[in-house]
């Protein structure tokens, strides 16, 4: 139990925990920085410790307020070094406060509803997800040999993921990546799994094989770049408006031009993936689409020795 706010009745200890955890999703044009923001820039100064906690103070002015002696209490603890980055500290806080939050079994409606925020926002740990999968896996990642097990393997021990349109709200669609380097007897692949992030859950919708010898995945790419990379060879020219590309990342055009469109035959088998959200002014803002073509990936598993279903050959 933190010290700080141990002498505190335990509904007020409940309401200091959650409040702290709100913190990180505070909107980027609030005037006050959030914990996020401040410990993203903390990563320029060093994690020096006392910059830290000087720039508490610009969320909790008063030091005698609980909720700054908390976040310090759990910074002193933290042992912070100036190799740490901010998503290592921020996942060794949000840990802290979790422990603390399950210890005070904190009323279940208030949980639920800091879950969601922090997942919306992106910063749960990974493992902290819920994890469901929508008829788009089952219908073309099932039929190519993409199992649960190696999805849930890639979402709650990743080695690298990526947040899209972490302050999304009900007018949009966040996509979440995640990687993770997988062995299948002498096969080394990269699984790329993208899934709808809707609070604290993440709705699983497609998952991709990227196999070693073919990518240069050794050189450590990003989601988006290994992305990049495979629909360079599967994927194929989808249109938004007056752009048309492979991948489109981080692009805003007029509703009335927001329509996605392929050169592919209707009976061809294909999948487009977008994350999007609505802007002021009639504005839709892309950041991320693409579409894979099932039949050309299907050829590509079948010669890696994966077993596919004969009508996406």
């Amino acid at each position: 139990m933190l010290k700080s706010i141990r002498q505190l009745e335990r509904s007020k200890r409940e309401v200091i925990l959650a409040e702290i955890a709100l913190e990180f999703t505070r909107p980027s044009f609030d005037e006050r920085p959030s914990l996020d923001q401040i410990i993203s820039a903390s990563e320029v100064e060093g994690q020096n410790l006392s910059n830290l906690i000087e720039a508490l103070k610009e969320i909790w002015p008063d030091s005698n307020d609980p909720h700054l002696n908390a976040v310090t209490e759990i910074f002193k603890s933290l042992n912070l070094r100036s190799t740490d980055r901010p998503q290592d500290v921020r996942s060794k806080i949000l840990g802290i406060l979790g422990r603390e939050i399950r210890t005070l079994a904190l009323d279940s409606s208030r949980i639920s509803n800091t879950r969601k925020r922090l997942g919306q926002k992106g910063i749960l740990p990974p493992s902290g997800y819920q994890i469901k999968f929508a008829p788009e896996f089952l219908n073309f990642c099932v039929p190519l040999g993409i199992t649960r097990k190696e999805v849930i393997q890639a979402i709650e021990f990743p080695e690298m993921y990526q947040h899209f349109i972490p302050e999304i709200q009900d007018n949009g669609k966040a996509i979440s990546l995640y990687l993770k380097k997988i062995i299948v007897g002498t096969d080394l692949y990269t699984l790329i799994v993208d899934a709808f992030r809707e609070g604290d859950v993440l709705s699983v919708h497609f998952a991709i094989r990227a196999y070693h010898p073919d990518f240069p995945i050794d050189s450590g790419l990003t989601p988006t770049e290994l992305l990049k990379e495979f629909t360079n060879k599967y994927g194929f020219d989808i249109a938004i408006g007056a752009q048309k590309s492979k991948l489109i990342l981080g692009e805003i055009f007029a509703n009335h031009n927001f329509s996605m469109t392929t050169n592919l035959p209707a009976q061809k088998n294909f999948i487009t993936r977008a994350s999007t959200r609505s802007l002021s002014e009639g504005r839709m803002e892309v950041s991320l689409a693409y579409g894979v073509d099932i039949q050309q990936y299907a050829n590509y598993l079948k010669k890696h020795g994966v077993k596919v279903a004969p009508e996406f050959l």
